[in-house]
This record gives C-alpha cells, sequence and structure tokens, in this order.
C-alpha cells in the first residue's frame, strides 16, 4: 500500500541519514573517508552522491531501535537480518555505501562496496523489496536527469565508482 512504502521511504531516509554521519564523522567511519581519499574522491563528491559508511555489528539496528523504527520494516527492505538465534544484525557491514535514489530523491536501497580486497562479494546490494527493483532502478539517474535531457544523450557505465567519478569530472552536468 501507499502508506506501508511511505513507511518503508522514511526508513530508508533515516539509514541512509544514520551511514552518512558515520562516513563524515564516525570513528569507524575513518576507514571509509581513507578509502575514498585513496581512491581520489573529494568530499565535495562525498557529500553530493550522499556516500556513507556502515559499521560493523549491529550499528544500525541499535540505532533504529533507538529511533522507534519498526524492526519488521527494517528486515522486509533489507537493513538487517535474522542471525540463526532470531538476534537482529545489520545486512551491510563494513562497506562504502552509495544510496539508490528514485528520480525524485528518494531513497529505494543502498549498494555497498566491501573496504577488504578478500569480503565477498566485493558489492552488495538491498534486496527486492516493495519499494526497490533493481531491474526498475538506475544508479546516478537522478544527478544526470538534466544532462541527458539537454545533451540528448546518456552514458551508462558499470559500476558505483565509475558512477561517482564522472559526477566527480562533471560528466552528468554536460561539461564534457
Amino acid at each position: 500500500s501507499r502508506e506501508e512504502k511511505e513507511i518503508l521511504y522514511r526508513l530508508n531516509r533515516l539509514a541512509a541519514r544514520f551511514y552518512y554521519d558515520e562516513l563524515l564523522q564516525g570513528e569507524a567511519g575513518r576507514r571509509g573517508r581513507a578509502y575514498l581519499e585513496e581512491r581520489g574522491f573529494r568530499p565535495e563528491m562525498i557529500r553530493e552522491g550522499l556516500l556513507g559508511f556502515a559499521p560493523g555489528g549491529r550499528a544500525l539496528v541499535r540505532y533504529l531501535e533507538s529511533q522507534g523504527a519498526s524492526m519488521e520494516a527494517a528486515l522486509k527492505i533489507g537493513l538487517g537480518r535474522r542471525g540463526e538465534a532470531g538476534d537482529l544484525f545489520d545486512f551491510f557491514r563494513e562497506r562504502v555505501l552509495f544510496p539508490i535514489l528514485s528520480p525524485d530523491g528518494k531513497v529505494l536501497g543502498f549498494s555497498g562496496r566491501a573496504l577488504a580486497q578478500e569480503v565477498e562479494p566485493k558489492y552488495l546490494n538491498s534486496p527486492e523489496s516493495p519499494i526497490y527493483s533493481k531491474a526498475d532502478s538506475l544508479l546516478g539517474l537522478r544527478q544526470a536527469r538534466q544532462a541527458i535531457r539537454a545533451n540528448d544523450q546518456v552514458i551508462v557505465v558499470e559500476g558505483n565508482f565509475d558512477q561517482l567519478r564522472l559526477l566527480q569530472e562533471g560528466v552528468s552536468q554536460g561539461e564534457v
């Protein structure tokens, strides 16, 4: 229902804010900041891309519980998982996160890049949910929409970092 979807969008927005704050200010986020700096991304791109960092363990679950969020809703959109003993834990852990936004700016889900080379999978996406369908979503479309219309062309790239690099270099703004 529309009401349920709005609750799920709000929950993802809350999670996006948590991850963003963790990246910019959190102790654990220091690793994410260093990783992005090593990859050559400027701080303004982190803000523009609304990137975040998922610390390990149950950090997001604890935060959502402190905000009175529905844990069943969090499970439904893939922010958390249940362990064998029934305990909740964060789905995304130790990853730089890219929010997946609808063209109108709603947070549909997340794509997370592992920091450690040995961690598999390297990229982990939110699961399909009532508000997110991978087949119907295109990372970066929100930022590039105006340039696509103005230039009557689009550049499609494979990865999150490729899209962010184009954004940083002004490609989505039609400045090529």
